[in-house]
């Protein structure tokens, strides 16, 4: 497996989402410890897994000895970072006392990614795997199948064409593991930042290796099963397109982001898959106003997923299930259709 220095350079699809959540330090924590100078921006170095690569090499030392670097850095800013906040006086105790929890939860934790950063890497690359063999699998499910030849009209072979494109592109598609801070510092077209990325043009993946998250990593392989848009129909980019409803409170930039079919598929596949998680619908299943009252109840106790309640956010109820109910990609995760798929290239 070989390392490679990420050029940021390269003009890069990135995929920012709102309410994402900072590598390593609170928002609020963050501004003030960037304009205090106690911390900076980590390297850029990064692991190119291909699809070549043997899935169980082990990741490139220098890629560790960056990982650990990155950690060892949060453990020294953590002192420095607790003291000044207690100097500071402008927070309240309740908050004093949050920052002191998140302090040790921060510490213990880079503290043992420091000890052992090929276990964290190796952590990494299994939850990469998990993602990726669970939308292949929603794309080579029976349902899945039978719901793309009924509502786009096609034959057996062109379905199945259909389903092994979706399938290749998540097979061939490149990941790169970079540092948090190298992905997040650069604005994509409309301004906007985001934790992970994926551009369409390189068909390449790329994520942080600081903590996880299962919705941004699927996120961004789901952009790379679509190619963006190239595998959405004309009439399902009309559909996701039309079918929005302007989010208030949030900038033009950010509703401009929001209603591109390339974002809306991802996040109408997202809440798919959600539904089942939270037994609210089956995937073959018609979505209706029974499925709604309870996202909005969901929403009500803050309990909704960031694509989920994006798409909440920008739909009215009759949008979304024009969105859930005609979208044909999306809507089944059941049984595999026996057929030889190609999983070599899971990172």
């Amino acid at each position: 497996m070989s390392l490679e220095k990420f050029n940021f350079n390269k003009k890069e699809g990135f995929s920012p989402k709102k309410k994402v959540k900072k590598r390593g330090f609170s928002n609020f924590k963050r501004a003030v410890l960037i304009s205090a100078g106690l911390i900076s921006a980590s390297p850029t170095f990064a692991s190119g897994m291909e699809q070549n690569n043997k899935p169980k090499e082990k990741a490139p030392t220098e890629l560790l000895n960056r990982i650990s670097q990155y950690y060892q850095k949060v453990l020294e800013n953590n002192e420095s970072t607790l003291g000044y906040f207690k100097k500071d006086g402008n927070l309240s105790a309740d908050k004093l006392e949050l920052v002191e929890k998140e302090y040790k939860l921060s510490e213990a934790k880079a503290k043992e990614i420091v000890a052992n950063p090929e276990s964290h890497y190796e952590k990494i690359i299994q939850e990469v795997k998990n993602c990726k063999q669970e939308l292949i699998n929603h794309f080579a499910s029976k349902e899945f199948f039978e719901k793309v030849k009924k509502d786009m009209k096609l034959d057996d072979k062109k379905t199945h064409e259909k389903q092994e494109n979706l399938i290749n592109n998540l097979n061939t598609v490149k990941l790169v593991i970079a540092s948090p801070d190298s992905i997040s510092s650069l604005p994509n077209s409309y301004g906007l930042t985001g934790a992970a990325s994926y551009s369409e043009e390189l068909h390449r993946v790329v994520i942080p290796f600081s903590e996880v998250d299962w919705e941004e990593i699927t996120h961004e392989f789901i952009h790379a099963a679509y190619r963006s848009i190239k595998e959405l129909t004309p009439d399902e980019e009309k559909i996701l397109y039309h079918n929005y409803k302007k989010e208030k409170g949030v900038s033009k930039e950010t509703n401009k982001y929001l209603r591109n079919p390339a974002e809306r598929i991802v996040r109408k596949t997202l809440l798919d898959l959600d539904l089942e998680r939270w037994n609210i619908k089956k995937y073959n299943e018609k979505f209706t106003h029974e499925h709604y009252l309870k996202l909005l109840e969901l929403k009500k106790r803050n309990q909704l997923d960031g694509a989920a309640l994006d798409l909440l956010n920008t739909t009215t109820e009759k949008q979304l299930e024009k969105i859930m109910n005609t979208i044909a990609y999306n809507d089944a995760v059941k049984d595999t259709i026996n057929r030889n798929i190609n999983n070599s290239n899971l990172a």
